[in-house]
């Protein structure tokens, strides 16, 4: 036992055996008047004092999570009562409900929309669309075009393009086989002609109504068997995005396709007609 002594302006240390009461020198290990061990008493004192500073210590931080704890329960409460006056003064002001009303109708109005357009078309490989993709943003991508995806959606089945100039517009959009087979049809018409010495003009005419009526039939096939095939050999996203766009479009030297099919057409027509 340790017991500090004033005398004057210095403070001196004194030590007393905690089992007879005698005193001690400082630096003394065991006790001259009854053998008890000093050392052991001493760790005895600091193991108890450091179990008291680790009871305050504990009992000091549970006290902090506590606080913490009631400090974030009553926060929301004090949020939400706040909110719930908030709207009540909100819905007290003129024309809240009106304004509120037309939000709503503004909402049912999109997803009307939107469920109409993307309701049409719908695709041969259900399987090949893991992410819900609308058709519309395929074929957009596809066609570059609005005009042509309001067209497929509407089922619209005119097109003065392909009435008037189908082998240049097929070639535009890419279609580079329909070319050539509208090219060879009318080739096999004029041979025709010449064998028959008679003339077939309600035949073409009728090739052209056929054309105009089944141009965006024709390109919505090509379009939609393009994608399904870009679908079924790429998983990613933004890889099938990408392929999509680069295979749909247009093209210039297209056009330069088609006027090359006409001239290899009556090139055919000069040699064998």
């Amino acid at each position: 036992m340790v017991i500090l002594v004033e005398e004057g302006d210095s403070c001196l240390e004194v030590r007393y055996c905690s089992s007879c009461g005698q005193s001690i020198s400082a630096n003394a290990r065991f006790c001259t008047s009854c053998g008890n061990p000093i050392e052991q008493e001493a760790y005895q004192e600091q193991d108890s004092q450091q179990q008291v500073y680790q009871q305050q210590a504990q009992q000091q931080q549970q006290q902090q999570q506590q606080q913490a704890y009631q400090q974030q329960a009553n926060l929301p409460q004090v949020q939400t009562y706040q909110e719930q006056l908030y709207q009540q003064q909100a819905y007290q002001q003129p024309g809240y409900q009106q304004q509120q009303q037309a939000y709503q109708q503004q909402g049912y109005q999109q997803q009307a929309y939107q469920q109409q357009a993307y309701q049409t078309p719908t695709w041969q490989n259900q399987q090949s669309n893991p992410y819900n993709t609308p058709e519309a943003e395929w074929l957009w991508l596809y066609s570059h075009s609005d005009q042509y995806v309001e067209k497929w959606i509407k089922k619209s089945n005119w097109n003065w393009a392909s009435f008037l100039f189908f082998p240049f517009w097929a070639g535009y959009r890419k279609m580079y086989a329909e070319s050539a087979i509208y090219v060879a049809i009318f080739v096999g018409m004029a041979f025709i002609e010449q064998l028959l010495d008679f003339s077939l003009p309600f035949a073409r005419i009728g090739m052209y109504i056929l054309c105009g009526t089944l141009g965006n039939k024709l390109y919505f096939n090509k379009a939609q068997k393009d994608i399904d095939h870009i679908l079924s050999l790429h998983a990613d996203h933004e890889l099938r995005r990408s392929f999509i766009y680069q295979k749909g479009g247009t093209s210039g030297w297209g056009i330069v396709y088609g006027i090359g099919m006409i001239l290899i057409g009556m090139a055919l027509l000069a040699i064998f007609g």
